[in-house]
């Protein structure tokens, strides 16, 4: 008897679900035939739709810019509330199909070029993902202060490290030709003033306290590029804060390990 009132009642809610499903899938066919025709009008008037993100630790950031013949972005505030619905549908596509990461250590940075191909959207990007390990150590130093840079301490937080190897970088920027770093000095003083006037260092003094550096580096050196259960070190940061209360200096030793995978100029089918 009870199955005469439960039935009816299955096959209403079977129709309204198959119903909705229909729903949901023209909802989606008409956003993808409206992503196509965004792309396919972008390409038209030669210009190029471009995808962004640094996904990783908590979140999944990417955004999108259109950049026009010349080189140029256009108006970012402008389109992405015109296209707001296309952009948002793109990016969980992009999150999807490059599997970008949105919690823990894991991370992924890159950059790519959306277009049409044979009725299909797809990305052309590059890309880095990594994940990051680090330890500390720490060495007894004895840091010759001929200039007497450690007794104003009193006045001036005072650290002085040295920076050995460097992280792999990748150039997301496809679009522009390599531009020349400036290059920078691995060693570094850092003042903090607490009290007072400022500290100067002279070329003399940063020389004099970089050389004493350099020979500690030396036995760090080797290390670099060593790889430890699937992970590389890439860095090495040698840091002097302060003596104890009995003179005695230490130096920190922290080694950052990496392990990374690169994506270059690879494609992916976002929307067949």
């Amino acid at each position: 008897m009870i199955w005469y009132i439960i039935l009816p009642i299955l096959i209403l809610i079977l129709i309204q679900y198959s119903n909705s499903k229909k729903i949901n899938t023209k909802k989606r066919n008409i956003l993808m035939n409206k992503i196509k025709e965004l792309v396919k009008s972008i390409q038209k008037q030669h210009k190029q739709l471009v995808a962004e993100w640094d996904a990783g630790g908590d979140s999944t950031p990417c955004w999108f810019s259109i950049i026009d013949k010349f080189g140029k972005e256009e108006n970012r505030e402008e389109y992405s509330k015109k296209y707001e619905e296309e952009f948002d549908s793109l990016r969980n596509y992009i999150i999807s199909e490059l599997n970008l990461p949105n919690a823990g250590e894991y991370y992924n940075k890159g950059k790519g070029v959306i277009g049409l191909e044979d009725d299909k959207v797809v990305i052309r990007y590059s890309a880095k993902e990594f994940t990051n390990e680090n330890e500390d150590s720490m060495i007894e130093f004895s840091l010759e202060d001929r200039f007497g840079l450690l007794d104003l301490q009193y006045k001036a937080n005072i650290t002085f490290s040295l920076g050995l190897g460097e992280k792999i970088e990748m150039n997301y920027d496809i679009l522009e030709d390599d531009e020349e770093e400036e290059e920078k000095d691995n060693f570094m003083i850092e003042l903090r003033i607490l009290e007072g006037d400022e500290i100067f260092v002279s070329q003399e003094m940063f020389t004099y306290y970089k050389t004493q550096f350099e020979e500690v580096g030396k036995r760090f050196e080797t290390e670099l590029g060593l790889e430890i259960d699937g992970k590389t070190l890439q860095e090495i940061l040698i840091s002097y804060n302060e003596r104890d209360e009995v003179g005695k200096g230490f130096l920190k030793i922290e080694k950052y390990y990496e392990w990374h995978k690169l994506h270059e100029n690879e494609e992916v089918v976002l929307i067949d």
